[in-house]
């Protein structure tokens, strides 16, 4: 089951989609939490800053896995 798993992630993950969820998640970084911020809405601010850091961890997971992945 893992190994299906695995496999998924490896035929999902290529180089545009990591782009893609990395891009993504830095303009939601540095654009949007800092325009969140100047509109007083600091609870919208924090949740779109802890979106955004889960996203490029899981897009660098996948990225790792897509690699090492030799099934």
């Amino acid at each position: 089951m893992l190994q299906k798993f695995l496999l998924s992630i490896k035929d999902f993950m290529d180089a545009p989609v990591f782009v893609l969820i990395v891009l993504i998640s830095i303009f939601e970084l540095f654009v949007d939490r800092p325009a969140l911020k100047s509109e007083g809405l600091m609870r919208d601010a924090k949740i779109t800053s802890f979106v955004s850091i889960i996203w490029i961890i899981l897009a660098v997971a996948m990225a790792i896995i897509n690699n090492t992945a030799r099934w």
